[in-house]
């Protein structure tokens, strides 16, 4: 009797070592994955403001320098002053 009860006890003693093991494993990468992440939004967010300023430069060069408009326009940074802004038809009929 005493030598199943401690074969018992050391078996729950295993086995709760083995889930404890397994949530600090899954615990570990986990948190790894999430610095992964962090440090790949930092890049991103600081490629995202060099892109704004970038583009913020390249339209106050414009204001000296109207022939890189065609770009701006292109890549919809700056607006076309006096175009319509919606495709309404004209009140005349063919």
């Amino acid at each position: 009797m005493r030598d199943t009860v401690g074969l018992l006890l050391v078996g729950a003693l295993c086995l709760s070592a083995i889930v404890t093991f397994w949530y600090a494993w899954d615990h570990y990468s986990s948190v790894r994955e999430l610095q992964q992440i962090y440090s790949r939004q930092t890049a991103i967010s600081n490629t995202r403001v060099a892109a704004n300023s970038l583009a913020n430069e390249a339209i106050e060069y414009s204001r000296t320098n109207p022939a890189i408009d065609a770009i701006l326009f292109k890549f919809d940074l700056k607006t076309r002053s006096g175009a319509a802004l919606t495709n309404q038809p004209s009140g005349k009929t063919p």
